[in-house]
């Protein structure tokens, strides 16, 4: 019988929004492969949380396969500390149950998995409250960190086939919070091909990046028609990234969203500066991310006065969901 040769996979040394693409490019051989890897972290030092949840991703897919994974690290490296803490530089890795008791550490961010069994509203309080409570905010940020979180949590829960990785981080030097969602599943372009949408109509060749850009618009889901229990269609549908979007385009952070081929890098601090209204559209990439991966940055300082609650009226009247707002509720998906 011919022996599978061992791949190997070298990681980039930092991966954050400006170079997503450059990991993308890094793993895009591991997909579909389920023999001998080899994963080079050699030269690793930085990985922002939607990097990591990416990573993760990847390795909980070759943990299904039942492959072999190496790792080369550096000794005493701060990113192998880390990735070690949280379970992904064992070969026993495995999602079945919680990575770690988390909750009861705070000299390192945590990582939640998303599956079947995960509850949105709880993974959403913990992330909040620890990201929070590391920076010294108050309860509007929390809330807002919340929103973004739970909104991630249902993406990944409705459209994904397989486990899913979210991550909340702040950096006190700079001021930022970092959300960041990757899962291993079908992709936005896929879910709705699988489904009986009616936005399907006149989008069946779409690309990948036509695809992230009409997701990003409210009300746009593969689950709109589909109705509740009670046999009622929900309001809830198809809102919640461009409502997270508004959000981090009102506090001038970047939004960043990936689909198999597609990518949107959304950074307003840019565009304001270039004295742009809106930044660019959703392009297509050379490699292909098995899934989807999101990611916002924001800046808690620029809240001012602003509550949360003013703050997401206001977002909710420009993207002219004002007269829904009591039946999206806090968590409308």
């Amino acid at each position: 019988m011919h022996k599978m040769s061992k791949l190997t996979i070298k990681l980039p040394p930092k991966a954050d929004h400006d170079n997503t693409a450059e990991l993308i490019a890094a793993l895009a051989p591991g997909r579909g492969h389920s023999g001998e890897v080899l994963v080079d972290m050699y030269d690793v030092t930085s990985y922002q949380p939607h990097a990591i949840c990416m990573l993760a991703a990847q390795l909980d897919y070759w943990n299904e396969k039942g492959a072999y994974v190496e790792i080369k690290q550096k000794d005493g490296s701060e990113i192998s500390k880390y990735l070690g803490k949280i379970g992904l530089l064992s070969n026993q890795y495995h999602t079945q149950a919680k990575l770690i008791d988390w909750r009861k550490s705070k000299d390192y961010v945590p990582i939640e998995v998303i599956e079947n069994g995960s509850r949105p509203e709880s993974v959403a309080d913990a992330l909040a409250g620890s990201a929070a409570e590391k920076a010294g905010s108050d309860d509007e940020v929390r809330q807002l960190i919340r929103y973004a979180v739970f909104e991630f949590l249902m993406n990944v829960k409705q459209h994904s086939r397989a486990a899913g990785f979210i991550m909340s981080q702040y950096y006190p030097k700079t001021g930022l919070y970092h959300i960041g969602v990757a899962d291993w599943g079908i992709g936005i372009r896929q879910s709705f091909l699988e489904s009986t949408s009616p936005f399907l109509k006149g989008m069946e060749n779409c690309d990948d990046a036509g695809w992230i850009d009409s997701a990003i618009r409210p009300k746009f889901s593969s689950k709109t028609h589909l109705r509740n229990a009670n046999g009622s269609k929900s309001d809830n549908h198809g809102v919640g990234l461009s409502i997270t979007r508004a959000f981090t385009r009102e506090c001038l952070g970047r939004f960043q969203l990936v689909s198999q081929y597609g990518m949107l890098d959304h950074d307003f601090v840019s565009a304001m500066n270039e004295d742009k209204d809106e930044p660019r559209k959703a392009t297509m990439m050379e490699h292909s991310y098995n899934g989807v991966a999101c990611s916002i940055t924001f800046n808690p300082t620029l809240f001012g006065n602003t509550t949360y609650q003013h703050l997401r009226r206001d977002v909710l009247n420009q993207l002219g969901l004002g007269g829904n707002e009591s039946d999206l509720g806090l968590f409308g998906s």
